[in-house]
């Protein structure tokens, strides 16, 4: 007999009541009942990853997202075309990813920051995932 998501996250918020914790905020994402965590690092992974996160930015409207990338492999008109406006995402072409990325989200200015997955060192991964933490910054790579 297996839990389903709701259940489980329901026991999550009794825990975290009982324990003083504060329960997580979460964001909209119609393919995880639960939705993804406010303050988490996320890695999309799979052949559609893009038009998923595109889907994630327009099901959360009031966001404010950070795009960033080393060379850039989106056009921005075609975000617009999928429901996203534009007025409330900034695309930015980086040479050197981390450095950008903590500042970016140490400005706590942006709820999500979207960058390509081209972190590997577990040392780099554990201090994104402190920093988005702090910032309440989701951060999906």
């Amino acid at each position: 007999m297996s839990a389903s998501p709701e259940k489980i996250q329901k026991l999550k918020l009794l825990i975290g009541e009982m324990g003083g914790l504060q329960p997580k905020e979460f964001f909209r994402a119609d393919d995880l009942p639960m939705g993804i965590p406010r303050g988490a690092l996320v890695e999309v992974s799979g052949p559609l990853k893009t038009e998923w996160v595109i889907r994630f930015l327009r099901n959360n409207e009031k966001v404010q997202t950070f795009w960033m990338e080393k060379e850039q492999t989106i056009l921005p008109t075609a975000i617009q075309q999928r429901g996203v406006g534009l007025d409330r995402v900034v695309f930015a072409e980086v040479e050197d990813l981390y450095p950008a990325l903590r500042r970016v989200v140490q400005s706590q200015l942006f709820e999500i920051v979207v960058v390509p997955s081209a972190f590997e060192e577990l040392r780099v991964l554990k201090a994104l995932q402190l920093l988005a933490e702090k910032a309440h910054t989701t951060t999906h790579a």
